[in-house]
């Protein structure tokens, strides 16, 4: 049988607040998903696919990082983790 992991709530914020990301404020609630923002301007909104429990897919949190970098602004670069 395959064990599908899943990416714990801290594992995956801890992430994206070292990026400088938080989460968007005065926004309504989704069933599947939590609003966040990214860290330069613009702070162009974006959801994390998160499951009931708070824990992400890895394989669509990686997705997310590389969009993330795809969509960054000229010279941001993510910082050492």
């Amino acid at each position: 049988m395959i064990a599908l992991r899943r990416f714990p709530r801290e594992e995956w914020e801890g992430v994206l607040r070292s990026y400088g990301c938080e989460p968007l404020e005065g926004v309504g609630p989704l069933n599947t998903a939590e609003w966040w923002r990214f860290p330069w301007e613009p702070h162009v909104p974006f959801t994390v696919p998160v499951d009931e429990d708070g824990y992400a897919d890895p394989w669509g949190f990686q997705r997310l990082l590389s969009d993330m970098a795809r969509l960054a602004p000229k010279g941001w670069e993510p910082p050492d983790l």
